[in-house]
């Protein structure tokens, strides 16, 4: 995953912010600091694919390069109770290979999953 310079600004920020808050307040344990985070993840609310053919041509190599690009509709959590819940899009761009990665991971997932629910 490539982060951009805001998104990197960013994460930098929200260190600083968590370690200000750890220190103030004396969190020691990991279990003190769960409350600083949300009780549920983003929801995955649709998503869409497709298949492209990245094509390079050059005197010397002709290569075409299939990727993957995966579009997820995702809902965050508001922070209040009275607001709605954002929707963002994630654009995501994969080679084969990782692609592969992620399928096994997720076959992994799938696995456990029907194990708990098979007991």
């Amino acid at each position: 995953m490539t982060l951009r310079s805001p998104e990197c600004e960013q994460l930098f920020q929200s260190l600083i912010k968590l370690v200000k808050i750890t220190v103030f307040h004396g969190y020691t344990e990991i279990s003190d600091m769960t409350s600083l985070f949300p009780v549920s993840l983003p929801r995955l609310i649709d998503f869409d694919w497709r298949v492209d053919l990245k094509v390079s041509s050059d005197s010397l190599i002709r290569m075409a390069v299939p990727t993957c690009l995966l579009q997820l509709q995702v809902q965050a959590n508001p922070s209040d109770v009275n607001q709605d819940p954002q929707t963002n899009v994630v654009n995501i761009e994969m080679s084969k290979d990782t692609l592969d990665t992620m399928l096994d991971g997720l076959g992994k997932i799938r696995d456990q999953l029907s194990s708990v629910v098979n007991r």
